[in-house]
């Protein structure tokens, strides 16, 4: 992790022709030099005065300095040089104390993390580079990193978001409101995939994040998150191809109804359902059905929808990691849609475009009620007899043979069918398909 962080300080003084012995080595808040200031600005608001994310950090030197002191009797932990001090918080923001973070020391024989004067400059000038949100005393920030310093500078300035509007609880703001880091880093990744201009163009640079999700507790800092992602390319490609799906990119009308509550609304847990989700994505490369079923039936019971474009960037997710389940997503989930549609039209007793909104309406209400009937089924045989019963009453037939032959997967499944059919109860479109409810 330090070794990812020390390339961005590197990167910092490789795009500003510096060497580490061009930084001085003592820390003031009052009238810093400007090679600090310089270094600290993307922490400070437009109007120059102090961030959560500084006050957290460097709050603790309001009224006085900061040396680093060498010592000879030890060796620096990155380049191996004699004369070192162990590192301080206002100098690499994530360790430091053995006690606390004893996975850190390899057997228990290193005694403390210690930096040499040049790797500590190194180590202070990352801060130049970070991306932080903050709700209350909670500090959600992002670092990237790249394979040199040449092609970290490189990506932030022709990709990365520019953070020119920078307040006190920012210094860039998603455009909705975010709690937790990984959420955060979904909205900084969807804006670097707009920063590609050519539409087809697939991203390729080899790019990671350091991603943190801090409590600020007075002048402790608890890391809830704490998270090396790599190959961020992926992640980059998925939002391009979900863009490339529709006229205008639709990403934070679905991001917004990822999370539970109204807009206005900020409180941990109306996030943590979203968080988990681009958890899932980012660290394990997969899809979390649960969270995906717990977002839906939120949607359908708060919120009387389903989430706009959920399906098309589940599709994204599944094209770009090549899911052995995307065919059968695809051909489950219209099943689904088909089933709704059919038992809509038998409960309305004429066509859909023939019904006025109240017919509908009722309608709706009525094949809500058995998805939620299918919801609750708990094995294949429950859920194949209500799946069987609703066939019935709508006159219709489905294929259930991917049920039957993938029954280890039938969550999976499950949870296939029903964001299909709940498209069709609340589709604005007329064609058949488990996706048409956008727009």
């Amino acid at each position: 992790m330090i070794e990812y962080w020390l390339q961005n300080g590197d990167a910092y003084l490789l795009e500003n022709n510096l060497e580490p012995e061009d930084i001085p080595s003592e820390f003031q808040i009052r009238d810093p030099p400007k090679q600090i200031r310089d270094i600290l600005e993307p922490l400070l608001q437009n109007n120059g005065k102090a961030t959560i994310f500084f006050n957290s950090y460097f709050g603790q030197f309001r009224g006085g300095k900061a040396r680093f002191k060498e010592s000879k009797t030890k060796t620096c932990s990155t380049c191996g040089n004699k004369g070192a001090d162990k590192i301080k918080g206002w100098i690499f923001p994530f360790i430091i104390d053995k006690n606390k973070f004893p996975n850190l020391y390899p057997h228990g024989k290193i005694e403390s993390l210690n930096l040499c004067r040049n790797c500590a400059v190194r180590s202070f000038a990352a801060y130049h580079n970070v991306y932080f949100t903050a709700q209350r005393d909670y500090i959600s920030f992002v670092i990237f990193y790249s394979d040199t310093p040449k092609d970290l500078n490189e990506f932030l300035k022709t990709y990365a978001p520019k953070r020119v509007s920078r307040e006190y609880y920012y210094n860039w703001r998603a455009p909705d409101r975010v709690f937790f880091p990984y959420e955060y880093l979904a909205t900084i990744l969807n804006e670097i995939s707009e920063n590609i201009k050519i539409e087809t163009e697939i991203f390729e640079k080899r790019t990671g994040a350091l991603v943190f999700g801090v409590s600020v507790r007075g002048n402790k800092k608890i890391f809830e998150f704490a998270e090396i992602l790599s190959d961020l390319s992926e992640f980059i490609n998925i939002f391009q191809i979900f863009k490339s799906k529709h006229t205008k990119n639709p990403f934070y009308q679905l991001f917004r109804n990822l999370r539970k509550g109204k807009d206005g609304e900020v409180k941990p847990d109306l996030f943590i359902w979203r968080n988990l989700f681009f958890k899932k994505l980012f660290k394990y490369r997969d899809i979390d059905w649960n969270i995906v079923e717990n977002i839906l039936f939120y949607n359908i019971r708060e919120r009387n929808q389903t989430p706009p474009f959920l399906p098309s960037f589940l599709l994204s997710v599944m094209e770009v990691f090549g899911m052995g389940d995307k065919e059968l997503y695809e051909k489950v989930s219209t099943l689904g849609y088909r089933l709704g549609m059919e038992t809509l039209r038998k409960e309305l007793g004429k066509n859909i475009e023939e019904a006025n909104r109240d017919e509908i309406d009722r309608a709706r209400k009525k094949l809500v009620q058995r998805i939620y009937e299918l919801k609750r089924k708990r094995t294949l045989e429950e859920f194949l007899d209500s799946l069987n019963t609703l066939q019935l009453s709508a006159e219709s037939e489905i294929d259930d043979r991917p049920f039957r032959e993938n029954e280890k997967i039938f969550y999976k499944l499950k949870v296939f069918f029903l964001i299909g059919i709940s498209n069709a109860a609340f589709s604005k479109r007329k064609e058949k398909g488990g996706d048409k409810n956008e727009g």
